[in-house]
C-alpha cells in the first residue's frame, strides 16, 4: 500500500516556495529530488527554491520502510517585475 502524502500549506513568495505536509512516520520524503527531514508524527516543513522565471513544478516523493511510493507534482508561477 502507497503512503499517504498530504501538501497542507504550498505557498510561493517570490522564487521560493514554502511547503507544510504529512507523510506516514518513518518515511523518506523528496522535494525536487532532495532529502527532507520528516518528523517523528509524519510531518514535514520545507522552503524550495523555484529554479526559473515562469512555470515551476515541484514534485514530491515519500516511501516508506516497505519502499512503497506515493507522488504528487504541485506547479506554481513565478513572475518578476
Amino acid at each position: 500500500v502507497a503512503p499517504s502524502l498530504e501538501i497542507s500549506e504550498f505557498v510561493t513568495i517570490g522564487r521560493m516556495v514554502i511547503v507544510i505536509g504529512n507523510t506516514v512516520p518513518g518515511a523518506t520524503l523528496w522535494i525536487d529530488s532532495e532529502k527532507i527531514d520528516v518528523s517523528d508524527d509524519g510531518t514535514f516543513y520545507a522552503v524550495v527554491p523555484l529554479r526559473k522565471e515562469g512555470l515551476n513544478e515541484v514534485r514530491f516523493v515519500s516511501q516508506d520502510t516497505a519502499g512503497n511510493e506515493t507522488e504528487l507534482v504541485r506547479s506554481t508561477y513565478v513572475e518578476t517585475f
